[in-house]
């Protein structure tokens, strides 16, 4: 039986917002760039005509280990002096966070779908894209 990723990541966000006893605008806004995030990218691959479920699959996965991550900031949140109610909060910090790499994202997809825009931008996001080799955090020799 094959586990459908769509089922789970709806469970993580119904339990995380069960957990956290409701949902931040950050959070809120985290959720909605994540499903921005995923219809451009079919867009984008419709375009391409590369749709697979090699590249859904683990971007699902992902998009779930950012709830769970967003999970944890809420917990923290809850169990230590942190919180709304102190000016500072975890899971807000976290769901920030993760709003502006959807964003990334999302504009990337809107140029592989051929949507046009300056070239500072491009520029930006060219700079900003992942290397194809990710350094070691070990020194060579080590």
């Amino acid at each position: 039986m094959e586990l459908d990723t769509g089922i789970v990541l709806k469970l993580v966000v119904g339990l995380g917002a069960s957990l956290i006893g409701g949902i931040t605008a950050l959070v809120a806004l985290l959720l909605i760039f994540m499903a921005i995030d995923i219809f451009s990218g079919v867009i984008a691959g419709v375009k391409a005509k590369a749709i697979s479920s090699d590249v859904s699959y683990p971007g699902a996965r992902k998009k779930a280990m950012i709830v769970l991550l967003v999970g944890m900031g809420a917990a923290i949140d809850y169990y230590t002096p942190l919180g709304p109610e102190s000016g500072i909060s975890a899971m807000d910090g976290i769901a920030g966070f993760f709003v502006l790499h959807e964003g990334i994202s999302i504009l990337e997809n809107a140029g592989r779908a051929g949507v046009p825009y300056p070239p500072w931008l491009k520029d930006i996001l060219t700079k900003l894209a992942p290397s194809p080799q990710i350094p070691s955090a070990k020194p060579e020799g080590t």
